[in-house]
């Protein structure tokens, strides 16, 4: 048998795809902005002195609005939207060398959501096991645009 290796990009999809699977009969009764909250920069964490790699996928209701790999020197890598920062609800889909995951925003992040004017998504390569994802409210952070 011949195998073939799979991209992290075909990972990715297909990480997008089965997010989604059994949910495209489902009818939201709220609009995006009810439901939603504004997203401004996304930033790269690397803590570790190595370069490192991440591929990132922005959904914005659904549709693409980033796609992109980010090599992460220490430190914080910026990037600023280009999507619309109106409130709405958002995925990020990521895959590094060793991990593939998601977040969706604001769902995962009940509890940490108020009536801030922006957030910013933050992938932190090393989190207390794996890979994570945050989200913050854009006062805390001198950087990023909103």
């Amino acid at each position: 048998m011949n195998y073939s290796p799979i991209s992290r990009r075909h990972m990715v999809a297909a990480l997008g795809l089965s997010l989604l699977a059994g949910c495209t009969d489902a009818v939201s009764l709220k609009s995006d902005s009810e439901t939603g909250i504004p997203l401004g920069s996304l930033f790269v964490h690397n803590p570790s002195e190595e370069s490192q790699s991440v591929q990132l996928q922005l959904k914005r209701a659904n549709e693409i609005v980033y796609e992109g790999t980010v090599e992460a020197a220490e430190g914080y890598e910026i990037i600023d939207p280009s999507w619309s920062t109106e409130p709405a609800e958002y995925t990020l889909l990521y895959a590094t060398d060793e991990s593939i995951g998601s977040a969706s925003i604001p769902a995962d992040f009940e509890g940490k959501v108020d009536s801030a004017d922006c957030y910013h998504a933050l992938f932190n390569f090393h989190g207390p096991l794996e890979p994570q994802v945050e989200l913050w409210d854009s006062d805390e952070f001198d950087e990023g645009a909103c």
